[in-house]
């Protein structure tokens, strides 16, 4: 209830009142251990994070974003995690903190940290749109080649024009159930 109040209020872009909502589940869920709670506060804690990049205070966003990341990771390492998205999102959210103060090396660490689950996604075959990886390969070869870094920018543009390519294909074999 606290969760979905809050994202109504996100939605409507009133952080400022999602706030209450996300630290009243915090509070509920603060002694719980299991796997369901656990994975409620990585959602409350991207929640906040998000209240806060709104607010413009980037760096408590961060601080929010960091914490649903370590929870995320413990939830992980104890195969407890219900979906791998929610994990990638606070550290996209928090590389795009980075990004905006000038944090160049943390944003292109968590730029490699979510490429690197976003194509564990795509192996597994639980990524539902490849065009965000291909986005973030993009981003990852513009940061790179801002701090001239050539060769490794190459690399993520590869990536990216080969995932497009695919994805091409992959949609024209699709509608004309035909092999290329």
């Amino acid at each position: 209830m606290c969760i979905e109040s809050a994202e109504n209020l996100l939605d409507s872009e009133y952080p400022e009142d999602a706030t209450q909502f996300i630290a009243k589940g915090l509070d509920i869920l603060e002694r719980s251990t299991d796997k369901w709670s656990g994975n409620r506060k990585m959602e409350l804690y991207t929640l906040m994070g998000e209240c806060y990049m709104l607010e413009g205070e980037l760096r408590s966003a961060m601080e929010q974003y960091s914490e649903a990341v370590t929870i995320g990771t413990m939830l992980v390492d104890n195969h407890e995690i219900e979906s791998m998205e929610e994990l990638v999102v606070p550290i996209i959210a928090r590389s795009q903190c980075e990004s905006d103060l000038g944090l160049d090396d943390m944003y292109l660490a968590d730029l490699e940290l979510a490429i690197g689950l976003l194509e564990e996604m795509a192996k597994a075959n639980k990524l539902e749109d490849p065009e965000v990886l291909v986005h973030m390969h993009q981003d990852a070869a513009a940061a790179l080649m801002n701090k001239g870094k050539v060769k490794e920018a190459e690399k993520h543009l590869m990536q990216a024009v080969s995932m497009g390519v695919q994805g091409a294909k992959d949609y024209l074999i699709n509608q004309t159930n035909a092999q290329f």
